[in-house]
């Protein structure tokens, strides 16, 4: 393989295109093809050891291209992942299972830190986020139509019984994973050339799938994400570029009506379908058992503000093991900031909160100034509508671990690298 330096410019699809000029086309693609490959198997279970391989390949890779040519790492975040991940390695030191909750930290916090580096590594500009996305959109397709067919396949039995469908991973994680993914591929649609008929025809047929996938992992909490995510984008677009016109303004209205309509039919499901007798709906709702799960964590933070049980969701399990012999599913607290709070007392919310708001401070683009940070600033508005639906999507359970969280890092650390290097070029 020759490693050589060449000229900026030539670059291939399959490879990443480097700002700087200072990488072989053999190393960019190299670089390319590994993260693609971590990507694409990233959401499939049962894949750890091709993961593991795949991301470590490309860590080793970006150390090696550091010290023959001088890659320049990108730190995106550092003072607050910094202290949010003092915080957890700390609470090794009071877990009441600290092997475990090394093991937490070293997974969440060492390759979430490790994914936003690769990512904002390699991906420097807006063209690089937009061959990355190509792959998520490749693998979020398959995804959508191996679900979609399952139902087909199976919907003499589905009759019977509401749908829950969830492609490869359970319907947990892969509406996590479709709310995560879908703002950037609407957002790479919309940046595509209108003359493209064609591609962005099979591309708007690809959400349509996508959302249809959603749907059918009968989430609420996934379809009320998206919902969210639909209403944040219209209002940061209203923000930026003042009200839309009319064709627009119809058009926005429309599918707000039918993304409501496709979240009230999953409630409809769950409380007439799934519960028939008359009055079972306020029933539903309050033997939900995330009540108890919810009152027993604030009572857990509440007698331990400073130090939790330590890091990792399984300490709710642990600081509270009555509980599951009531419900099995009272492991842990069934929102990402309470589990915080229990894992790391308050000092871990509010590190927590902090992250996330400073993410949303480095990829703001001021008002106005949209239009000139070009396609990346695009990306950016898409960046913070992901992360309010991720927000939303686990106010009620906790996705935002391993394979979803990894993703949520890689596509958030991409999109720094991609920013900071456009500000370069500029």
């Amino acid at each position: 393989m020759n490693l050589k330096t060449r000229p900026s410019g030539q670059t291939h699809w399959w490879a990443w295109r480097s700002p700087i000029g200072v990488l072989s086309p053999g190393l960019n693609c190299a670089a390319f093809i590994l993260m693609a490959l971590y990507l694409l198997i990233l959401p499939i279970p049962h894949t750890i050891a091709i993961r593991h391989i795949a991301f470590f390949s490309l860590f080793l890779l970006t150390l090696w291209a550091a010290w023959r040519h001088h890659l320049k790492f990108y730190f995106p975040l550092v003072w607050p992942w910094a202290i949010y991940a003092a915080l957890a390695l700390s609470s090794v030191i009071y877990a009441l299972d600290p092997f475990y909750s090394l093991g937490e930290v070293r997974k969440e916090i060492g390759h979430g830190f490790i994914a936003l580096m690769l990512a904002g590594t390699w991906v420097r500009s807006a063209k690089n986020l937009e061959r990355m996305l190509a792959v998520l959109i490749l693998g979020s397709t398959v995804m959508a139509a191996y679900s979609i067919i399952n139902v087909i396949l199976q919907r003499s039995y589905l009759m019977q019984t509401p749908i829950q469908e969830g492609s490869f991973s359970g319907v947990g994680v892969f509406s996590t994973y479709l709310i995560t993914v879908l703002p950037f591929i609407i957002v790479y649609i919309i940046l595509m050339p209108k003359e493209d008929k064609l591609r962005r025809g099979m591309l708007y047929l690809a959400v349509v799938m996508e959302v249809a996938a959603l749907y059918l992992t009968g989430n609420r909490a996934g379809m009320l994400a998206l919902n969210s995510e639909a209403v944040l984008a219209l209002v940061l677009l209203s923000l930026h570029n003042g009200l839309p016109n009319v064709r627009k303004t119809f058009l926005a209205v429309v599918i707000l009506i039918l993304l409501s309509g496709l979240f009230l039919s999953l409630i409809y499901q769950r409380s007439v379908v799934l519960t028939p007798d008359v009055g079972a709906d306020q029933e539903l709702v309050s033997n939900d058992p995330r009540w108890p799960i919810w009152q027993r964590a604030m009572q857990n933070i509440y007698h331990h503000p400073l130090v939790g049980a330590g890091f990792g969701r399984e300490a709710f399990k642990l600081r509270n093991p009555d509980l599951l012999n009531d419900n099995d599913v009272y492991w842990h607290a069934h929102n990402m900031f309470l589990n915080k709070g229990v894992q790391m007392g308050i000092p871990g919310m509010v590190a927590f909160v902090v992250l996330l708001m400073a993410i949303i401070r480095a990829v703001w683009i001021p008002k106005g100034k949209v239009a000139e940070s070009g396609p990346a600033g695009m990306y950016a508005m898409a960046c913070i509508v992901m992360l309010g639906g991720v927000i939303v999507k686990n106010m009620t359970d906790d996705f935002f671990v391993q394979d979803s969280a990894l993703l949520f890092w890689v596509l958030v650390g991409a999109t720094l690298g991609a920013l900071s290097g456009e500000r370069k070029i500029n």
